[in-house]
């Protein structure tokens, strides 16, 4: 019997891929990857509803964040996002990303952003999801930082879908990051 009131389609136009991985997901990289886990990973990485303020919240993507340093691991975790948009009805998804978090194990900024972009183009072909991809540079990181992300997004421009400035706008303002964008 069809679905007297199907779901309305969905469009996800603020989603930070560190903080959508999912927490089996983690847990099984986690284990490959030797990354010890200070207690059951749906708590290290499910912020609650009322976290306080923006420095609390970012604390629940740093496991997410330590396991997703391979180029493995950040296309295994963008493509199980689209399947996951699709799930939820969505259907066209920009994922964020800031490329310069992905280096703890030697991964240059280039090969975050390749293995992200094939990631989504395997979501999308299994799928359907239209997705974009946006590149973040980082308030409370250099303006040479930020001029490295944003020539990275003119390098895969085809991939990218465009440039953002993520972080706590309170403690750090954009002027210093005027260069690149």
């Amino acid at each position: 019997m069809p679905l007297q009131n199907p779901p309305a389609p969905r469009h996800e136009l603020h989603c930070h891929l560190d903080g959508s991985v999912r927490p089996g997901t983690v847990a099984e990289l986690a284990r490959a990857q030797g990354v010890p886990l200070d207690g059951p990973v749906r708590e290290l990485v499910t912020a609650p509803a009322r976290c306080g303020s923006l420095g609390r919240f970012l604390t629940y993507i740093d496991v997410p964040l330590s396991v997703l340093q391979t180029p493995e691991a950040l296309r295994r975790a963008a493509r199980e996002l689209v399947e996951d948009w699709r799930a939820d009805h969505v259907v066209y998804g920009e994922v964020r990303f800031a490329p310069q978090l992905h280096g703890e194990r030697g991964m240059a900024l280039d090969d975050a952003v390749r293995a992200v972009a094939e990631g989504l183009a395997e979501g999308r072909a299994a799928t359907g999801v239209r997705t974009g991809l946006l590149l973040c540079c980082l308030r409370h990181q250099s303006p040479d930082d930020s001029l490295a992300v944003a020539e990275a997004a003119v390098r895969h421009r085809g991939e990218v879908a465009g440039l953002d400035l993520a972080g706590d706008e309170r403690l750090h303002r954009a002027r210093a990051h005027r260069e690149a964008f």
